[in-house]
C-alpha cells in the first residue's frame, strides 16, 4: 500500500522553505494564515462551549470545514488534476474524527483515498504537506483496490484495517470513498475474524504480558492506554463492528442480538464519557497530541479545573475525590 506519497526529507524541505515575514510566498502565507485560524477556533470552542457532547460535534464540524478548505485549496493550485470537472481522489476521516467525537488532544486522522496511484499526484502531495501542519496530522494516500492485510504477520497493515472501520467522508468524490469501503467490506467477510484475532492478541500482549499489566490502580493512569481506559473502548467497538456488520452503532446491534443489554451499554457509556472529560482536561494543560499519562506534575491542578475540592472533614483532597470516581 501507497501509504506516504512523500519521504520527511520533503516535509523537512517544506517547513525549512518557510520565509521570513517580509517575503512569504502566497503558498505558506496560506498555509500559516489558515494553521492560525485553525488553533484559534479551537482554542474557542474548549474554552466556551460544555457539555462533552457539544464539544466534540463542535470541534468535529470546524475540524471537517478546515478540511474542506484544504481539498478547495488543492483544487486551486492545481487544476490541471480536476479538469473537466473530475474528482480524483477522497478525503476521509478516521479514528475519533471518523466516529466524530475528537477531543481536544486527539490526532485528527484522515487519508487521502484514489482510484489510481498516479492520479491528483501534486494535489495529494499538497494535501499530506497541508494537513501535517494545519492539523498536526499529515493525511497520506491509500489506494482503492489495495488490499489490507488483517493478521499479526502484517502488524504494520493493522493499523489501516482498524482505522477503516471509523471511515467516514469528508470531501471530494464520494463514490471513490463508497468504492474503498465496498472493497474493504468484502474482505472483512472472509478475513473479519484474522482481524478480531490479531485484536485479541493485542490486547493480551497490553494487558497479560506487556507494559500496561500493572494497569489497574495505579497512581499515574495513562487514561487512553491503561486497564480501562478510552482504548478497551475501542477495542470492543472494532470487535463489535466486525460481528455485527455494522459501522455506525455496533453496540446497538448486539443488544438486538441479545449480547449486551442496554444497562451495560450505559454503564459503559458513562465511563467512556467521563475518561473523554478527564483526557480533555490533560490536553487542555499539556497541549493538543500530548501525553494521555495522568502524572502526579498535573493531578493537583486538573482536579481543580474538573471541579473536584478536598474534603476536610474526611480528610479526603481533590485528586483522592478524582481517581476514587476514576477507578469507579
Amino acid at each position: 500500500i501507497n501509504t506516504n506519497p512523500l519521504n520527511m526529507r520533503s516535509y523537512v524541505s517544506f517547513r525549512r522553505s518557510e520565509p521570513k515575514a517580509a517575503e512569504k510566498s502566497p503558498h505558506w502565507e496560506w498555509v500559516s494564515t489558515t494553521r492560525e485560524r485553525f488553533r484559534k477556533e479551537r482554542e474557542q470552542i474548549w474554552k466556551e462551549i460544555e457539555p462533552l457532547e457539544e464539544h466534540t460535534a463542535a470541534y468535529t464540524s470546524v475540524a471537517e470545514d478546515f478540511i474542506r478548505e484544504i481539498y478547495e485549496e488543492a483544487k486551486r493550485r492545481f487544476p490541471d488534476e480536476f479538469a473537466d470537472g473530475k474528482e480524483p481522489l477522497a478525503l476521509v476521516g478516521l479514528g475519533s474524527l471518523g466516529r466524530g467525537e475528537p477531543g481536544y488532544g486527539s490526532d485528527l486522522e484522515g487519508r487521502v483515498v484514489l482510484t489510481g496511484e498516479h492520479d491528483a499526484p501534486q494535489a495529494a502531495h499538497f494535501i499530506y504537506l497541508a494537513t501535517t501542519d494545519i492539523l498536526g496530522q499529515g493525511w497520506s494516500r491509500l489506494l482503492v483496490n489495495d488490499p489490507i492485510q488483517m493478521s499479526l504477520a502484517e502488524e504494520g497493515e493493522l493499523a489501516i484495517a482498524t482505522e477503516l472501520l471509523d471511515a467516514r467522508f469528508i470531501a471530494g468524490n464520494k463514490k471513490i470513498y463508497e468504492d474503498q469501503i465496498a472493497s474493504y467490506r468484502e474482505q472483512l467477510k472472509t478475513q473479519g475474524i484474522d482481524l478480531v484475532k490479531a485484536l485479541i492478541e493485542i490486547w493480551d500482549d497490553r494487558y497479560k504480558r506487556g507494559r500496561f499489566l500493572e494497569g489497574l490502580f495505579e497512581r499515574e493512569p495513562n487514561v487512553k492506554e491503561s486497564v480501562g481506559g478510552l482504548r478497551a473502548m475501542h477495542f470492543a467497538r472494532w470487535i463489535a463492528q466486525v460481528f455485527t456488520s455494522e459501522q455506525e452503532d455496533p453496540f446497538r446491534k448486539l443488544i438486538e442480538q441479545g449480547l449486551l443489554t442496554e444497562s451495560e451499554l450505559e454503564h459503559a457509556q458513562e465511563g467512556y464519557n467521563f475518561l473523554q472529560v478527564v483526557r480533555n482536561g490533560i490536553a487542555k494543560m499539556r497541549g493538543p497530541q500530548t501525553s494521555t499519562q495522568m502524572t502526579f506534575d498535573i493531578q493537583e491542578a486538573l482536579a481543580e479545573s474538573l471541579g473536584y475540592e478536598a474534603d476536610t472533614s474526611l480528610e479526603i483532597s481533590a485528586v483522592e475525590q478524582l481517581l476514587r470516581d476514576y477507578y469507579g
